[in-house]
């Protein structure tokens, strides 16, 4: 409890302090950057801390970096010194966003401390991989940080996510492992609170009344995106309860799902381990008859299932940071390029970049998305108004990507990539698994798209946006058509079924931005009509083709495509929500009644899965704040954590057995010092197939199960390995012989023989 409360007076100081520092940029803005101050202070700190310790000038040790928080607040201190009438006049003038956001932020924070609470564990899924990569950031002061599976060489995968939250945990002085599940917490009340902030902004959020409605839609947008779950839940309750037929379930098609129960359950939500899991694999073809074995595998995670699953990912960390550029993005196009622009507007271009620069850090599949979000804002301002100096917006746009890119440049130099191009998607998506994952978001958005397509009247220039729109469209079907043709099936869901429908929302959505815009400028509706374009664009794309890597299909495509595509959409469905709610959308009273009916039932059937899931989640948990825990370290494992993080350098490196999706690296993972190699399939996605790592593997098996005391040595001293550890694991592998080797080897440092041991290599 005092690590939450620590972790949350730490986030809540360092976001004050940088709404001071920043108090000039975001002057048109009704909160003036309030909503994103969070995410843009931890920025700036973690930003500060990685750029000193790959610099090697001075270690970016836990002194240094709380040096670094503390000159953040005195900065913050002197200018609130010199501007405290004018921070009172904010603060007093919007003093209603500026609370509601962070009522938003705080009750969102305490729900998911809950949940992590009752919990906690660090042991499943990809949770050990997160955990060490963790680890490794938290405690690397000089240079880039060490793989701590990979001995000798950096991370070769986009860690600064983990830089992030592992320099918040060297100021709070908080172990990493609290600090893991304290960002799992923080992560969705930032999104939560900046999507408010956001949806209130595009509906002109009031600082002179309370405005039941707008209020009452933001916070709606905060709960879609942050704890609505897709249909999979709801017709989970179905099942359970024998409700449809087999052909039904045949229909749905869903892996786990495909024939109804024999034995209905006496319970509100289903009770299948883990049942909830299901709803991030909903897409798959099964062949016609639903009875085949699955051709499409796919993952179409959503936020609330990341944050109850769990695993401290790039594309969940990134969330609040990339909603913290797109606030940024705002503000710029809220500019006139037609005056003259002061040293304000190029502080503001420049922070631009370096959030591009870091979102792309945090997650390179963002890097396309903040750039197209960048050529939209300057595109439409030159769409809006013509006579604005083109220099001027090549000048902004090439600042911001000149430092985005010096920002990622130290990182770029060393990192290695597994993609291999572009390949045409071998299956479309189903319109049922398109309607089970985006109904309930497509439903709340998609009248105001169509009402204001359908009210715009159509401007002199119709050829030429109607030319435009086309070519946006096309782009990946273009693409699609360029790639050679491979392995292409022509049975399955094909395209008309989902890719059309999402291709023509992308095509209309598009064409009314350009009419709009070139009529009134560059309104709020136009810039959520263009995050409507981007998250229908971000859908299609993996319909017509993906990104090739290890996996060879379009799974991981999917997966990082869609995650901020339901972001996009929760601001969308809830701005819409407003104007028909507010009767701004006047449709037959008929059809309005029974669209509202249908989409209140829709919704409400999205909102069932996240108390099922929960309580499931929790009743399935083996450690919890309140229980002990047969998967929690031995008192003798944690000494030796305690001893390896004492004695052990993270340039010295030790050996342990290689696994995956295991218990395997106990040390690694716990500390971030490095092994020789572990989870080596998940290395070679990293590591671009490097043979290297399953040579490593085989040395490592060598090791520990030869009993020549020569062989061992020999490759001991080939990897330069300091340290051998024998823990359960090793035990259960190898033999009391096998192991008794290392007695002659070097010296045992810790533990006892046949039990949890460490030795250290003699030289």
């Amino acid at each position: 409890m005092l690590y939450g409360i620590t972790w949350l007076l730490l986030i809540e100081v360092v976001g004050f302090a940088t709404f001071v520092i920043f108090l000039s940029i975001f002057r048109t803005i009704p909160d003036k950057g309030y909503s994103i101050s969070k995410p843009l202070g931890i920025i700036c700190l973690s930003l500060a801390t990685w750029l000193l310790s790959i610099s090697k000038i001075i270690p970016a040790t836990e002194i240094t970096t709380i040096l670094f928080f503390i000159g953040l607040i005195i900065c913050s201190l002197i200018i609130g010194a010199f501007r405290a009438n004018t921070l009172k006049q904010i603060v007093r003038n919007n003093w209603r966003i500026i609370s509601l956001t962070e009522l938003t932020f705080l009750l969102t924070y305490l729900i998911f401390f809950s949940i992590r609470y009752f919990d906690p564990g660090i042991n499943h899924t990809e949770q050990p991989m997160d955990f060490a990569f963790l680890n490794s950031s938290a405690r690397t002061i000089i240079g880039q940080p060490l793989d701590p599976w990979f001995y000798g060489d950096t991370i070769s995968y986009y860690y600064f996510g983990y830089w992030i939250f592992g320099t918040l945990s060297k100021i709070s002085l908080i172990p990493t492992v609290a600090t893991y599940n304290l960002s799992l917490v923080a992560i969705p009340a930032m999104t939560a609170s900046s999507i408010f902030a956001l949806t209130s902004i595009f509906l002109k959020f009031s600082r002179l009344k309370f405005d039941f409605l707008t209020i009452s839609c933001s916070v709606f947008a905060s709960l879609t995106a942050v704890f609505m779950g897709n249909l999979q839940g709801f017709l989970e309750f179905l099942r359970i309860n024998s409700i449809g037929s087999s052909s039904f379930w045949q229909r749905v098609c869903i892996d786990g799902m495909q024939n109804p129960v024999i034995n209905t359950i006496d319970s509100w939500r289903p009770t299948e381990f883990w049942w909830w899991f299901r709803s991030s694999r909903i897409i798959n073809y099964f062949g016609p008859a639903c009875e085949g074995q699955g051709f499409d595998y796919t993952i179409n995670e959503f936020p609330f299932f990341s944050y109850l699953l769990g695993d401290l990912h790039p594309h969940v960390m990134v969330t609040p940071f990339l909603l913290a550029f797109i606030y940024i993005a705002y503000d710029l196009s809220k500019k006139d390029l037609t005056k003259p622009l002061g040293i304000i507007y190029w502080l503001e271009v420049a922070l631009a970049g370096v959030m591009l620069g870091c979102v792309s850090f945090i997650s390179m599949w963002t890097a396309p998305i903040c750039i197209a979000i960048i050529f939209g804002v300057y595109g439409l301002h030159w769409l809006s108004n013509t006579t604005v100096n083109p220099i001027k917006l090549a000048q902004s746009i090439s600042l911001v990507f000149v430092i985005g890119g010096l920002v990622l440049l130290p990182y770029l130099s060393s990192f290695q990539s597994d993609i291999d191009g572009l390949a045409k998607t071998q299956y479309q998506t189903s319109i049922t698994h398109g309607f089970v994952i985006w109904g309930p978001l497509l439903i709340l958005s998609i009248p105001k798209i169509v009402s204001t397509f359908w009210t715009t009247p159509i401007s002199t220039a119709w050829k030429y946006h109607v030319s435009i729109s086309f070519a946006v469209v096309s782009i990946p079907w273009m693409i699609r058509f360029l790639i050679p043709e491979a392995n292409i099936n022509s049975d399955g869901p094909g395209m008309i079924g989902f890719a059309f429908p999402v291709t023509i929302f992308c095509f209309i959505s598009t064409l009314t931005l350009l009419t709009l815009t070139a009529r009134e400028g560059l309104s709020d509706r136009s810039l959520v009509l263009s995050l409507f374009s981007l998250s229908m664009f971000l859908i299609l794309i993996p319909e017509l083709f993906y990104v090739g890597d290890v996996y060879g299909n379009r799974m991981n495509t999917v997966f990082k495509l869609y995650y901020p595509a339901w972001i996009l959409l929760s601001i969308c469905g809830s701005y819409s929500a407003y104007y028909w709610l507010a009767g701004y959308i006047r449709p037959q009273k008929f059809l309005k009644y029974i669209y509202t009916f249908i989409a209140s039932i829709i919704i409400l059937c999205a909102f069932y899965y996240p108390p099922a899931a929960t309580m499931t989640k929790l009743n399935e948990s083996n450690i919890s704040g309140f229980k002990n825990s047969s998967v929690k370290p031995t008192d003798l494992e944690v000494l030796a954590l305690d001893y390896a993080k004492q004695n052990i350098s993270l340039n010295q490196g030790i050996l342990e057995s290689v696994g995956e999706w295991d218990s395997s690296g106990f040390i690694s993972r716990n500390t971030g010092i490095p092994n020789l190699v572990n989870w080596p399939g998940h290395e070679s996605q990293w590591r671009n197939s490097d043979p290297a790592i399953y040579q490593r593997a085989a040395d490592v098996e060598t090791i520990y199960s030869t009993e020549d005391l020569a062989q061992a040595k020999s490759l001991l001293e080939k990897y330069d390995i300091s340290f051998i550890y024998v823990g359960d694991l090793e035990m259960n592998r190898y033999t009391s012989t096998q192991l008794g080797k290392f007695q002659s080897l070097g010296t045992l440092v810790f533990g006892n023989i046949g039990s949890v041991a460490i030795f250290e290599i003699d030289r």
